[in-house]
Parts: C-alpha cells; structure tokens; sequence
C-alpha cells in the first residue's frame, strides 16, 4: 500500500513524537480521516499519564482530553478492557452506544457528537502488561461514508501499527523490565526475519524481495531492531541478535 510504505519512509526520518504525531495526521487526513490519538499505559498506571513511559498523544488540542485523563476516568471507560483483550480495529462509536453508560461513555460520546464524528476505527495494539490504543476518527454520514470507513480498515490497522513502534521508540519503550530487555529484547518477528537475512549478507532491497515488502519497510524494521538491542550499525545489530539466540549463525 502506498500510504503505508509512505508513513514508514517518514517515519524512519523522524526524531520525535512531534514529527512522528504530524506525520501520522497528515497521512490518515491525505486518505479522508479527520483526526486521531493513541495512547500508551502500563496496566498498574493506567490513571498516572505522567508515569514514565506512559503518553497520551493527540492531532488535535490535548486540552479536550487532559481533565479526562488526569480525573481518572480512563479507568471507567470500557474501552480499555476492550482493547487489552482485542486484537483487531473495531468501530470505536458503534462500541460506545453498545456500551452501559456511565459517566466516561457520556462524556466520550458527547464529544464525538459535538466533532460529528460518525465512525472511528480503535486498533488495540496492547501487549501482556501495557495497554495500547490508536483510534481514527472519520467525520460525515450516509451509505458512502460507512463504506469508505468499511473499506480502510484494513490500512488504519497497518498504519497504527506502525505509529505504534515509532512512538514507542520516541518515549524509549521496548516492554518488560531492564533484566528482561538486556536478555532478550522484545524484537517482532519482522524484525526477526530482518536480521536473519541481514546475517546473510542480503541488502535491503534483496531482504524486500525475499519477504514481500518494500525496502523502505525493511529499512522501518531494522532501524527498530538497532534500537531496541541499543546498536547503532548492521553488523553490530546481527552480531547482539545472536548472542541474544534471536537468530541462528
């Protein structure tokens, strides 16, 4: 997809989570999309958006959102046991009106209806012990409008989750504790593949082939690869993912 290798091509440019949150916006509003947020929380800190390693992040005034977090009713929203359990987007304001209502579901749905916000996709992107979200949010109404969002589902998924991996490497997250890490790092298993074939002596573009994806993505993953095994060359890279056994000699 041509969005998705675009973000990734940006991405792999940006130094913070400013140009990443601008890049991000620019790229679901080329396709139609009117906004987004994404938001980061260990599962022990869920009310504590200023605990290390949590963020919130938004395209639009945080304002609107920051008495919601920092009152707590994060903790009261439904979406949250809903995304740690999920594993694909789902319509974030049909979820809503399905949902008991309590105050933090009035107060999202109002604010929804006050932005004529019809339809939004939630990607849950959570893992065993962080709560991850990133919704998209998409104005207007009618037959042509739901099968427009119906049809993008597939790409917001890919491109939060590439959002995802970029902003958690802004706030320096790569999951479980120091020990952990320095053991094993948490490398997905693109990176994984990456590396193998990296170790091989393959280039970029010789690994795109190999693997189905564009250069510019392989280049997306091995840049994530480096940081979380804290390298900064190929060789380096290969040389820590095998002593680490995260690819065979």
């Amino acid at each position: 997809m041509q969005n998705v290798d675009r973000l990734i091509e940006g991405l792999a440019a940006c130094t913070t989570a400013a140009e990443i949150v601008e890049l991000f916006s620019g790229t679901i509003k080329a396709i139609g999309y009117h906004g987004f947020d994404a938001y980061s929380f260990a599962v022990e800190t869920i009310n504590n958006v200023d605990q290390n390693g949590n963020f919130v992040v938004c395209d639009y005034d945080m304002k609107l959102i920051g008495d919601y977090v920092r009152d707590g009713w994060m903790q009261m929203c439904p979406t949250i046991d809903e995304t740690a359990a999920g594993k694909v987007p789902f319509d974030y304001v049909a979820f809503l009106h399905r949902c008991p209502q309590n105050a933090s579901v009035r107060w999202q749905k109002f604010m929804l209806k006050a932005f004529d916000v019809r339809h939004a996709w939630l990607v849950p992107l959570s893992t065993v012990s962080v709560n991850k979200g990133v919704t998209v949010y998409l104005r207007g109404r009618g037959a042509k409008t739901a099968e427009f969002f119906a049809s993008t589902r597939h790409e917001i998924h890919l491109l939060a989750s590439y959002l995802m991996q970029a902003l958690d490497g802004a706030h320096g997250i790569s999951g479980g504790n120091g020990h952990e890490r320095q053991l094993r790092p948490d490398i997905s298993s693109r990176e994984i593949d990456c590396l193998h074939w990296a170790a091989r002596g393959k280039s970029n573009r010789e690994i795109g082939d190999i693997l189905g994806v564009s250069e510019n993505t392989v280049r997306f993953h091995l840049k994530n690869a480096f940081r979380k095994l804290d390298v900064t060359s190929r060789s380096q890279a290969v040389s820590e993912a095998l002593r680490a056994g995260l690819i065979s000699g």
